[in-house]
């Protein structure tokens, strides 16, 4: 008697399929777009170093893009469009460290939903023209050569989240040249020398800014009056004196840290502060004359080894709420105030 067959179940076929899915997708791909570089990556994300040819264009959608070492020889109008061509899914784009000091006005015309674009590290003295850039949400600047922010960003990257434009050679910024809707703003490491009430005006979603290390001497009253501002970070400047209604009421965190303050009277009106950090000034504040803010849960500050040192520690402990608790800590002097000792006071809920 034959034996029976036994029916095909059909999932071998499946399984091999899957099988070959998992490694078309999975396996790296070679990308033919180099004179001398390598491409590695997948139909989603690929990341290329090298130098490219002229004219060279992707054959693919990538999510994720990643250049180094675009040829500085070839002519922009050329490498600008023809790099792009078929990138109109492109995601993330990240451009650093290419040594570009011009970019082509038609780069981005293509890349419409690119929301996440890296170019620092490079030598670009002005912020680019980003036609059509509507969905860009995050932009990186950092370590270039730019002067000034410009009218290009609130004209074309409209829906803006953070700017990052660290270690750059701005002097001045407007308020009107930013998109309304940027949260985070960094200019820290530029050459600002002073703050006005025009600077940050109508960026009424800011929570945001950090101007650590640039050159400013003056902040007018007002300056950082804007309603969702949580997060101010004024380090390693000039900063002498602090006016009265400089800063949102709402304010959460105040950074000062290493500038020329002699006292923080000022800042009384900041009810909602929860961090304030003075440490490092060329005058010594003294505690008695920090106000008690009811919120603050966070003090760093330089004391001097002296009877006033005590007499503020005391302050402190006697007015602050019953429901808080004081700890001091100490450090060993800090050379630059002789004699000075670093003390930063956390106060935590009980």
């Amino acid at each position: 008697m034959a034996p029976r067959r036994r029916g095909h179940s059909g999932k071998p076929c499946l399984a091999l399929f899957m099988l070959f899915a998992m490694l078309y997708f999975a396996v790296p791909e070679h990308i033919d777009i180099c004179r001398d570089c390598s491409c590695f990556g997948t139909l989603q994300h690929v990341s290329c170093q090298g130098v490219f040819r002229v004219g060279a264009q992707l054959k693919h959608t990538f999510e994720d893009v990643a250049f180094r070492g675009l040829d500085l020889n070839a002519p922009y109008s050329k490498l600008s469009p023809d790099l792009f061509q078929n990138q109109t899914g492109t995601i993330y784009l990240d451009l650093m460290e290419n040594g570009l000091k011009f970019i082509d006005d038609r780069l981005f015309t293509i890349l419409r939903q690119v929301k996440y674009l890296t170019l620092s590290l490079n030598a670009l003295t002005a912020i680019p023209v980003f036609h059509n850039l509507s969905s860009l949400q995050e932009l990186n600047l950092m370590f270039n050569n730019i002067r000034s922010i410009g009218s290009n960003l609130n004209s074309h990257a409209p829906k803006l989240k953070v700017l990052m434009l660290e270690h750059n050679k701005i002097t001045i910024t407007q308020g009107d040249q930013i998109p309304e809707e940027l949260e985070i703003l960094g200019l820290s490491f530029n050459k600002i020398t002073s703050i006005h009430r025009g600077s940050l005006s109508g960026l009424l979603q800011l929570k945001k800014v950090d101007l650590t290390g640039n050159l400013i001497s003056q902040i007018s009253s007002g300056s950082f009056l804007l309603p969702g501002l949580k997060t101010v970070i004024l380090n390693e400047n000039r900063i002498r004196e602090i006016f009265k209604d400089t800063f949102n009421p709402e304010l959460y965190k105040l950074h000062l840290n290493s500038n020329s303050l002699s006292g923080l009277g000022n800042i009384s009106g900041i009810l909602s502060l929860k961090g304030l950090y003075v440490s490092y000034q060329s005058d010594v504040i003294k505690l008695q004359e920090i106000p008690l803010l009811e919120n603050l849960i966070e003090l760093t500050i330089t004391v001097e080894s002296s009877p006033d040192h005590a007499d503020g520690i005391a302050r402190i402990l006697t007015k602050m709420p019953s429901r808080c608790k004081l700890q001091l800590l100490l450090d060993k002097e800090y050379p630059q105030f002789n004699p000075t000792t670093y003390a930063v006071l956390p106060i935590s809920k009980q």
